[in-house]
């Protein structure tokens, strides 16, 4: 019932500031419980929570408003799926990924047939669905976003620049190889007002549609 005994007193959680990364905290599965419980807490809720978890899903509900999204497919483990099918579909250079997943682990870019197979064989390491993507090139920007007594607060945009061939999980927890920094996140990004103000919309957008709360991301 997620209590404590103190001084001989059992203690509840007023609220629950849930930082666990990934499964269980960000697919939904702690906010479920914690809704049995009816413990309020800091971020979305248990279906937001896995519908933004799991990367295909989330990609129809973004269509269903017209935002766009790189190309991509599903392909599952234990079913079979043509290498040349998505070939022809996806084109190279493409991205494959988990589709419910972060920080990058299992993530890899294919440019050919081999780097393909090996990257799918790779990323089934990790789940049982992957999602391939058309390999979208361009600077990276990110903004955060968050709801604050029912205002929509829209945070400084940031740029993702890296040495590395994309934001991989070792870019983003290991800032410097070889004493050379290899990734900065710069905030704000040095864009142009424009770009800013429509990347901050686009978020809140995105935010609302997919009833969003607390603390967000959108990349």
């Amino acid at each position: 019932d997620l209590s404590l005994m103190l001084n001989n007193n059992k203690i509840y959680f007023d609220c629950a500031f849930i930082m666990i990364h990934g499964n269980p905290g960000e697919n939904g599965k702690i906010p479920a419980y914690l809704d049995m419980l009816n413990i309020p807490y800091t971020c979305s809720n248990m279906l937001t929570s896995a519908i933004t978890f799991k990367k295909s899903y989330c990609k129809k509900l973004l269509e269903d408003i017209n935002i766009k999204t790189p190309k991509g497919i599903t392909i599952k483990k234990h079913q079979k799926y043509n290498i040349n099918d998505i070939i022809n579909i996806i084109k190279f250079p493409c991205i494959i990924k988990p589709d419910e997943g972060g920080s990058s682990f299992g993530t890899s870019i294919a440019n050919n047939e081999q780097e393909l197979i090996s990257s799918i064989n790779n990323g089934f390491n990790y789940d049982n669905h992957l999602l391939i993507e058309e390999l979208i090139k361009g600077r990276e920007l990110t903004n955060g976003i968050l709801k604050f007594k029912s205002n929509i607060i829209k945070l400084p945009v940031t740029e993702i620049i890296t040495k590395h061939s994309f934001f991989d999980s070792s870019a983003k927890y290991n800032f410097i190889e070889n004493n050379e920094i290899i990734t900065q996140e710069i905030t704000p990004a040095n864009i142009p007002e424009d770009i800013e103000n429509k990347c901050k919309d686009l978020s809140e957008k995105i935010y609302n549609h997919l009833n969003c709360n607390g603390v967000c991301r959108i990349d």
